[in-house]
């Protein structure tokens, strides 16, 4: 709340199930205008390759996606 604008809405949402599933069905249900999700991955190549879950999310949804490091 501290680093957000009052005038964009940020919402938390808890899911069971695959995360990537569960993040692509809860934007689409919330009809959000952005994704934002952590890469996790630790490979030593990491700045070129995505996490999986991150990866499956910028693959099965038409919304934008920003993925942070």
């Amino acid at each position: 709340d501290e680093h957000v604008p009052d005038d964009i809405k940020v919402q938390s949402v808890i899911v069971d199930g695959s995360p990537w599933e569960a993040i692509v069905k809860s934007a689409k249900k919330l009809e959000v205008d952005l994704i934002v999700m952590a890469s996790h991955n630790k490979r030593k190549f990491a700045d070129y390759v995505l996490g999986p879950n991150a990866e499956h999310v910028v693959h099965h949804t038409k919304m934008s996606v920003m993925i942070v490091r």
